[in-house]
């Protein structure tokens, strides 16, 4: 997750990246965005959040799964 995170960033400073993944900690979501994430979709929710999260970031806003 860092490490590809990282790699997109540098490559493609303005990409969009939405995190995919079954971790819910708290923690995992707040490291997602400091890796610079602007959405966070939890796989246990992937058919009623993804196309949500792909609208709003790409409207510019950030989104990030509720608890399962």
């Amino acid at each position: 997750m860092r490490a590809a995170a990282r790699k997109i960033i540098q490559s493609t400073p303005k990409a969009k990246i939405i995190f995919l993944t079954v971790h819910t900690d708290p923690d995992d979501v707040r490291e997602a965005f400091e890796l610079g994430a602007v959405g966070y979709v939890v796989k246990s929710r992937l058919v009623s959040d993804l196309q949500l999260a792909i609208g709003e970031v790409l409207e510019g806003r950030t989104y990030v799964s509720s608890s399962p």
